[in-house]
């Protein structure tokens, strides 16, 4: 570290200005950075408190962890009430599960295991670029440039299987460059090999650092070792798929495959693509330009492999339902090679170079300050201030989509949550802080049903003569049915009819419309 500090120093003190005016955009960069991550500690430490739902995808969640904690089969026959549909493989659920036993059903244990886990692929991405660099504080910006992310900041908090996914994946591309490429063993290949094989079992779209491993290992003509590692990372990975389809009776495939409905839309990936392009812009040119030189192997393979596989996993964001999450993995790999590009800057040994790169670090970093949502819902009010144009560009392309909660938020949830405690019966809601946290079924996940009912692998007309019947005692629904919600997808037209036929509307709270049935409401 000192020679390397050392070296530093030398390069700029022949250039007094140039030294001055790169220490200066560093120092900025550093200052935004640890603004924006404190922004997102706040935010954590806010949403992992608060007791509701925040997001879509953590009801479903929290329903299969209590099917888990009741010893009931996670995929099940979709024919069967509740209807429930587990589009993710089992390694996060039965993670937060066993968590679960001790600090009790609730969104919190999960929120938190993914804001620990995003502090760890904060210090994995710290520590490869420092342990390559050997300067602290270039290790530092580059955890603190994946912190600062507002892709992070949307989804870093959730309970969602993402960010145990992509630590594992992190892990094992740690020990594979630490352990393998710098140390030469081989042990460390195969130990990598199983964190991959337990990153796809935590999300089975998890393979771009695995894929990246294996062809650094085709590219060094290292064939005996290749076909190891890949025999280990198949092999497992098929292993456990057939226990998991014995122990499933067959459900697992379904649940994953079958009814994880391959619906793609070039649009939408368009769209992904735009959005982390706005974020970006500066890191993807950056980060592309590396892979010149580590074709011509002046440049280190594996992160541009990387780079590589994790841009084009954002593909996987055309697919119906498919949201931001599925651009991180090309966040983590744009923050390890910018990291890495910095690096390279400084031990060239060339002030232009060096200047160019803390130019256009700065110019990055400034272009990832956003307006957290809260600002706009009234914790903060600094929008009054800003042109209309800006506001509505700021909420398209650079608002995070995940708002943080208020204590207007806690009170009005809280309202609501006694009011449906008084309730006896069934609750037919997508929140499971109004359902699973009550000991009560999420009969339903409406999103999923109506897409598996619109290519007919999910038979509706049970759940229909259920909503005919007034079965359930009250309705939570986030949009108003009175209105035509068709192009949505939230519901199929016939769930629309039966719904507005047989409930009517009690009060709308929080963010909820909450309707009753019909013969209650009726004198």
């Amino acid at each position: 570290p000192r020679a390397n500090s050392t070296q530093w120093n030398n390069t700029l003190m022949s250039r007094a200005p140039v030294r001055l005016v790169t220490n200066s955009l560093l120092a900025v960069a550093l200052v935004i950075l640890s603004v924006c991550t404190a922004m997102f500690i706040q935010h954590a430490t806010r949403t992992v408190g608060f007791a509701y739902q925040m997001d879509y995808g953590e009801g479903v969640e929290i329903a299969m962890v209590s099917r888990l904690l009741s010893h009931q089969p996670l995929y099940t026959d979709i024919q069967q009430p509740p209807y429930h549909v587990g589009v993710y493989p089992p390694l996060y659920t039965v993670t937060v599960a066993a968590l679960t036993t001790v600090t009790g059903l609730g969104y919190g244990t999960g929120r938190a295991l993914s804001v620990l886990l995003t502090l760890a692929i904060a210090w994995l991405l710290g520590r490869m670029v420092y342990e390559e660099s050997q300067i602290a504080w270039i290790g530092l910006m580059t955890g603190l440039f994946w912190l600062a992310s507002p892709l992070v900041y949307s989804w870093a908090v959730l309970m969602r299987v993402d960010m145990l996914a992509i630590a594992l994946s992190m892990s094992g591309l740690y020990l594979f460059w630490r352990g393998y490429l710098r140390q030469g063993k081989p042990q460390y290949v195969f130990a990598s090999m199983v964190l991959f094989v337990a990153a796809a079992y935590a999300r089975q779209t998890s393979i771009c650092a695995a894929a990246s491993c294996l062809v650094s290992l085709g590219l060094a003509r290292r064939w005996r070792l290749l076909g190891e590692a890949f025999s280990l990372y198949a092999g497992l990975g098929l292993a456990i798929l057939v226990a998991l389809e014995i122990l499933t009776r067959g459900q697992f495939y379904r649940h994953l495959v079958t009814y994880n409905l391959p619906v793609w839309s070039v649009a939408k990936w368009e769209a992904g693509l735009n959005r982390l392009w706005t974020i970006y812009p500066v890191a993807i040119l950056a980060s592309l330009a590396t892979l010149v030189p580590a074709l011509r192997q002046r440049w280190p393979v594996l992160p541009a492999l990387y780079l590589v596989f994790g841009l084009a996993s954002t593909a996987t964001i055309g697919a119906i339902g498919a949201y931001v999450n599925h651009l991180l993995e090309a966040n983590v790999a744009l923050c390890l090679t910018c990291g890495l590009l910095l690096h390279r800057a400084i031990r060239s040994g060339r002030p232009a170079w060096l200047l160019l790169v803390s130019t256009g670090l700065v110019l990055q970093v400034a272009m990832l300050v956003h307006f957290p949502y809260s600002l706009e819902r009234g914790v903060l009010q600094p929008w009054s201030a800003i042109p209309p144009a800006v506001r509505v560009w700021f909420r398209e392309n650079r608002l995070p989509s995940l708002w943080t909660p208020s204590d207007g938020d806690v009170r009005a949830a809280s309202v609501l949550d006694a009011r449906v405690r008084r309730t006896p019966g069934l609750i037919l809601s997508e929140d499971g802080a109004f359902t699973t946290t009550h000991g009560r079924d999420m009969w339903i996940q409406f999103l999923d049903f109506a897409l598996l009912s619109r290519f007919g692998l999910w038979n509706q007309t049970p759940f229909l003569e259920q909503i005919r019947s007034q079965r359930f005692a009250l309705v939570l629904l986030k949009f108003d049915m009175s209105k035509d919600v068709s192009s949505r997808n939230i519901v199929t037209a016939e769930m629309l009819e039966a719904l507005r036929a047989n409930y009517v509307l009690e009060q709308q709270a929080w963010l909820y419309y909450v309707y009753v049935p019909r013969q209650r409401s009726d004198p």
